[in-house]
């Protein structure tokens, strides 16, 4: 009978470490990418700097040729940020808890060059069915910039005066739903109460860009 060399032996040994190494380095490689997820969902846009009261030429887009009828609800969106559907689902459940209260006007972003097809998203198609609510093409996110929104999903509370009474977003992190503090303050505003914040963070993609998802 042949004898079995040491290295033959060892074989099935060395292999089953090659595999423990190759698993151990496949978890810590998942365990990394959740990791980065959590930090990419949970990290809002940068802070604006907000007047108190915005001119009447930043909010010429609005039906009054910028003085408000009423409590109006401005929210930017980038038709292609998949983490603003759920900002328009807030926005949804915001109208149907307002009482007829608030008028909403989304201000649709289209890059320069842009085609009719980036009117067309499922995320503003949602927008346009709701009550109280139009949908302005806003090209090169002009009129978003006028009033300081530079990331999809931000809000712009305003009252009849074009005083801001609340500016952030409506959703606890990127792309999900649920009781966050921005919607909060506006249904404590728009039911006459004093709201304990005037801003949110706001979660979402810069308008400023063209992100390839899938929408």
């Amino acid at each position: 009978m042949a004898d079995i060399s040491s290295d033959e032996a060892d074989r099935p040994g060395r292999l089953g470490v090659g595999f423990l190494a190759a698993l151990s380095g496949w978890f810590v490689a998942v365990a990394t990418a959740f990791a980065a997820l959590a930090v990419y969902s949970n990290t809002p846009a940068p802070r604006a700097e907000l007047p108190a009261v915005f001119p009447a030429e930043r909010l010429a887009f609005l039906d009054d040729g910028g003085r408000c009828a009423r409590l109006q609800l401005i929210m930017a969106v980038h038709p292609r940020c998949p983490c603003t559907r759920a900002s328009v689902g807030e926005l949804e459940r915001l109208v149907a808890r307002s009482a007829g209260r608030l008028d909403c006007t989304v201000l649709a972003y289209r890059p320069p060059g842009g085609d009719a097809a980036w009117d067309d998203s499922f995320t503003l198609r949602s927008a346009r069915a709701l009550p109280h609510t139009r949908v302005v093409p806003d090209p090169g996110a002009l009129m978003a910039r006028g009033l300081s929104m530079r990331t999809s999903g931000a809000v712009r509370l305003v009252d009849e005066r074009n005083q801001l009474l609340f500016a952030g977003g409506v959703t606890v992190s990127r792309g999900h739903h649920g009781d966050n503090l921005g919607s909060d303050a506006i249904l404590s505003i728009l039911r006459g109460g004093q709201a304990d914040r005037t801003r949110s963070a706001v979660f979402g993609c810069p308008l400023a860009t063209s992100p390839h998802e899938p929408y």
